[in-house]
């Protein structure tokens, strides 16, 4: 009961009059959770490695390898099929006023987002399967998404983040929103979270390739000083006689 109670709610919110919801949306797309709380959320710019929940030793010959398990088992993670089981309150929070959006009433902050998006892709929503009501909780959940990716940073940010927006994105495909670029983005995004966290070992190895090539240029200075004064190694055993050569 209380999860009905909930969709009626939201969809009051954002239209005027009341529409069905079709059985299939209700199943599979509308999925509202109870909220437990609207805790605050710190969008500045943290260290990318003291923010992350796991980190990897610069100086540690195979940090370079498990960096790259660790992306590949993310992206594997990220190309499964799953759906967002958050509210719209888990990624934003805004007070209640909408706007139009082609036939869909959305929050005004997220307004703006949707216009670019329709200036730059088209429109996304000319496929989408439903009515204006699950249309325009969808996209309000979309402009959610839009806002908490548009105040995080790559320093902040975690695979499960990545994983909740994906979630949202494959929701809105489903019902027929053309947003596969935002999928696209999330995973040139996600490639740059890790090349975040691999920064250290890249630095790391940068560091032993300059001393590695000191080195290398000592060495040769010195051998080529070796040379120079007719000390370079000849073809003689150390069996030759001291007296070879000097008789016949």
């Amino acid at each position: 009961m209380a999860r009905y109670l909930t969709i009626f709610l939201l969809s009051s919110l954002l239209v005027t009059h009341h529409e069905d919801i079709p059985a299939q949306v209700e199943e599979d797309i509308v999925k509202v959770e109870p909220s437990m709380g609207f805790p605050e959320k710190d969008h500045s710019v943290a260290d990318p490695v003291e923010s992350r929940s796991k980190t990897f030793n610069a100086t540690d010959p195979i940090a370079a390898e498990s960096i790259a398990a660790e992306l590949a088992l993310f992206m594997e993670k990220f190309e499964k099929v799953e759906y967002n089981s958050q509210p719209r309150e888990h990624f934003w929070i805004w007070t209640v006023s909408l706007n139009e959006f082609i036939q869909f009433k959305v929050p005004s902050e997220g307004l703006p987002l949707l216009i670019h998006l329709k200036e730059r892709y088209g429109n996304f929503t000319a496929g989408f399967q439903f009515g204006a009501t699950t249309g325009s909780f969808m996209l309000s959940m979309l402009c959610a998404v839009l806002l908490d990716m548009q105040n995080s940073f790559v320093g902040n940010i975690d695979e499960v983040r990545l994983l909740e927006w994906r979630g949202v994105v494959r929701e809105l495909m489903k019902a027929g929103f053309a947003v596969g670029f935002i999928l696209d983005h999330l995973r040139h995004m996600a490639r740059a979270v890790f090349s975040q966290i691999a920064k250290g070992v890249f630095e790391n190895l940068n560091t032993q390739i300059a001393d590695l090539k000191k080195t290398f240029t000592e060495l040769e200075f010195r051998r080529d000083h070796l040379v120079a004064r007719g000390l370079a190694p000849t073809i003689l055993s150390v069996e030759t006689r001291i007296s070879d050569g000097l008789f016949d």
